[in-house]
């Protein structure tokens, strides 16, 4: 990963720093929440869930995952790795609000967004302003109902 520098001095801006992190930085390419899609190009982020705790399965991920994050109330067993590199965060789910952004390189300000709202045509308004926007070699994406 290119910008894994700007993503350390991010992170480091917040207090969040482990040994190896630039480096695992540089390999990671993804992010992922769920432990069976983890591989040695992700960075892996335990949430609680409704059902599932991903700190359940942080000793699986470990052997696997470029880095970890994990909120400060785990307690890790006396056996946990000590690679790949762990971020400790007070709420995991709060700080992957903010990380993937910076992570994947601020993708939305490349986004132009348009809305459409009224009572009647908002379907055929927006498939004409889709077929236009590819005709002119954008790259537009539709979220709706239909």
């Amino acid at each position: 990963m290119e910008h894994a520098p700007e993503i350390a001095s991010w992170l480091h801006d917040r207090g969040l720093h482990a040994p190896g992190l630039v480096e695992a930085l540089a390999r990671a390419g993804r992010l992922v929440v769920d432990s069976r899609k983890v591989d040695e190009t992700c960075g892996f982020i335990a949430l609680r869930g409704a059902n599932h705790d991903g700190h359940a399965f942080l000793g699986e991920v470990a052997r696997k995952a470029a880095f970890l994050v994990t909120e400060k109330s785990w307690k890790p067993a006396a056996d946990f790795p000590r690679d790949p590199p762990v971020l400790r965060v007070d709420d995991s789910l709060d700080f992957s609000r903010d990380f993937a952004p910076i992570f994947y390189g601020r993708p939305s300000r490349d986004l132009r967004i348009l809305g459409v709202t009224g009572t009647n045509g908002k379907t055929t308004s927006t498939f004409l302003l889709e077929a236009l926007s590819r005709a002119a070699g954008r790259h537009p994406g539709v979220i709706g109902p239909i």
